[in-house]
């Protein structure tokens, strides 16, 4: 059952609701804006208010002011609530959505309900709803849903003003502190996009922004470091190439610009208007733009912009507090650019630095040096050197021994694990043989008892009898012997001499395995050797023959020398890649190596140029994207 009350009847709503006044909660709500600053700690103490002061059982809100969204929930101490949180959820945004106060009565029976969910809208006049409440009260008639709804609808009036504030802005002071210790950590940070959004999240949270954007401006152009609450920026964007251009058309006249409604501006007009700040607050949804230059000795070496919602608009005091915050910043940002510099970047800046003598005058013996060095380094990139291909190899056994259950049954123990080495005959695990025990027992009772008849048999000259009484008592001397030879057969030997391999037999003791099923496998002691995963792009530079070192993970400061035997004709798929197996011969010196372990090998393929090994990759990739003969 549901009670529906449209938002035009707020006039009515009001009135009857002025009829059972709640002094307590209004002075409270009114309260809350000055005590709670944040809009999400109002949310938080205005459901907290509604759910005490209305003896509701449960609450939930969802809220969105200044861009950001608030799903709030207050639970009370009975068991089973959380059953009616997808309820209040689902209800409060319904409501929010639909711009309408509603009541549904729940109980066994229809004409006896037991409990209500009360959900209104929270709106300002004129506007659409920007929020949404929901109870859940006990309640055992219409009447008494329909007095909670008109009430609740009335708190939400009062409180909507409140609700709808943005935060409180803070003093410039504060703002240059948070800043100033930004600036004293610069040494700290990585890169210099690191440095940006630390600036950008601070300066959007200080100003109350729903967006703010750092660029770095050099030789002309603007480079867009950061947008806060974005981790990737992608280039080719229409809106990151907006604030681009934005941050370009204040970097080029270096003062601040500005993109809002006129009729919001002081009386002196605190930043100039751009054409290109227009066009970006025209794609945005009219909201207010601004951009600041970052000035080092007068010159442009950064820009921020932020963006806000329409109704609040910059004025000067955001101004002449974001000059402040950005004083100290203007010989931070090009001291993080140089210092976050890789040793390739700063190489190629130093070259640059440093090439100028080369056309200076009077610097020829500098240039004979450059020459002798040039001749050195192009005959040392021509003389041939070795080529050595790396890869994966594992130690792998040439005969493996399969045991499998001889029955089916349970493993009872487990006595060598995977990796042991372990002898002809060493046992390996039992089997459960509790049945064939029991079996074992019941059998010799059963021959007994078959004695036992076929001697009084004779006794009484039955013939018939001694024969019937004999033939049973072969047949369980048959079964006797059968559940013998089970138990015997019940522990497990290793056949051979070799290391235990396969899966972690600690986890096999106690399942059941069905006869013939294989529990683990022996490598043969002496029958190892190397199982090499050559990259298909190197299986042409190798042969049979080629000398292989090979350096396990366990004993890398022990390696081996051994020969390439055999290279597979075929490519196998190996952890995602295409490569071709190609084997070796164990090491003889390497004895102690095991089945399984791993490490890395190096293939001996040749003779080759410096210049080819140096620039062998790239032309190959650029032979392949571009189709370079």
């Amino acid at each position: 059952m549901s009670i529906a009350v449209n938002i035009s009847d707020e006039a009515s709503l009001e009135n009857e609701s002025r009829s059972e006044p709640k002094q307590d909660l209004y002075t409270r709500i009114s309260s809350i804006e000055r005590d709670h600053p944040a809009p999400r700690d109002r949310a938080k103490e205005f459901l907290c208010a509604v759910v005490e002061s209305l003896g509701c059982l449960a609450g939930a809100l969802t809220l969105g002011v200044c861009g950001e969204e608030f799903d709030l929930r207050q639970m009370g101490d009975n068991e089973g609530l959380a059953a009616w949180v997808g309820t209040l959820d689902t209800i409060a945004l319904e409501v929010r959505s639909h711009a309408k106060t509603t009541a549904r009565l729940f109980g066994k029976d229809a004409s006896a309900p037991e409990y209500a969910v009360i959900a209104c809208p929270i709106d300002l006049a004129g506007r659409d709803p920007f929020g949404g409440v929901a109870v859940l009260v006990k309640c055992g008639d219409v009447p008494e849903a329909e007095r909670l709804q008109l009430h609740l609808r009335s708190v939400c009036l009062h409180a909507a003003g409140l609700l709808s504030k943005p935060a409180a802005k803070r003093s410039a002071a504060i703002e240059m502190d948070d800043i100033a210790r930004v600036y004293n950590r610069a040494g700290q940070f990585s890169s210099l996009h690191e440095f940006a959004y630390a600036i950008t999240n601070a300066a959007r949270q200080r100003f109350n922004c729903d967006q703010a954007s750092m660029g770095r401006y050099q030789g002309g152009k603007i480079k867009l470091l950061c947008v806060s609450g974005l981790d990737t920026i992608k280039k080719r964007s229409p809106g990151v190439h907006r604030i681009e251009q934005a941050m370009g058309e204040c970097a080029d006249l270096a003062r601040p610009i500005v993109g809002q409604p006129r009729d919001t501006w002081d009386e002196t007009m605190f930043a100039e208007e751009g054409k290109l700040h227009l066009r970006w607050r025209t794609s945005v949804n009219n909201a207010c733009v601004l951009s600041v230059p970052i000035l080092a000795e007068e010159e442009v070496v950064g820009v921020l912009s932020f963006r806000r919602s329409a109704d609040q608009p910059f004025d000067g005091d955001d101004l002449d507090a974001l000059n402040k915050l950005l004083a100290p910043l203007a010989g931070a940002v090009p001291l993080v650019a140089r210092s976050t510099l890789g040793l390739h970047r700063h190489t190629v800046l130093s070259a640059k630095e440093s090439a100028g003598w080369m056309f200076a005058r009077g610097s020829n013996r500098k240039r004979i040096a450059v020459l002798v060095a040039a001749a050195g380094l192009t005959w040392f990139m021509a003389v041939p050197s070795s080529y050595h291909i790396n890869t994966s190899a594992v130690v792998i056994a040439d005969h493996e021994r399969i045991i499998s259950a001889p029955s089916d049954g349970m493993i009872a123990e487990v006595v060598a694990g995977s990796g042991d080495f372990v002898e002809k005959g060493r046992v390996l695990f039992r089997m459960d043989t509790t049945d064939l025990v029991a079996e074992k027992r019941g059998l010799r009772a059963e021959i007994d008892a078959t004695t036992v008849r076929l001697n009084n048999a004779i006794a009484d000259d039955n013939p018939g009898g001694a024969a019937i009484a004999h033939s049973e008592r072969v047949a369980q001397k048959i079964r006797l012997a059968q559940a013998r030879r089970g138990i015997e057969e019940s522990v497990i030997r290793a056949p051979v001499t070799g290391v235990v391999i396969g899966p972690a037999l600690s986890d096999a003791q106690g399942t059941r395995v069905s006869k013939g099923q294989p529990v683990l496998s022996i490598a043969e002691d002496g029958a190892l050797s190397l199982e090499l995963s050559v990259p298909e792009g190197r299986v042409a530079s190798i042969e049979p023959g080629s000398r292989v070192r090979f350096a396990s993970h366990a004993r890398p400061e022990s390696p081996g020398m051994t020969d390439l035997a055999r290279v597979a004709p075929a490519a196998v798929q190996r952890k995602g890649k295409q490569v071709f197996i190609a084997e070796a011969g164990l090491p003889s010196e390497l004895d102690w190596l095991r089945p399984g372990m791993e490490g890395v090998a190096i293939i001996d393929a040749g003779k080759r140029p410096n210049w080819w090994l140096a620039t062998h990759r790239i032309l190959d990739a650029a032979r392949l994207r571009f189709w370079i003969d």
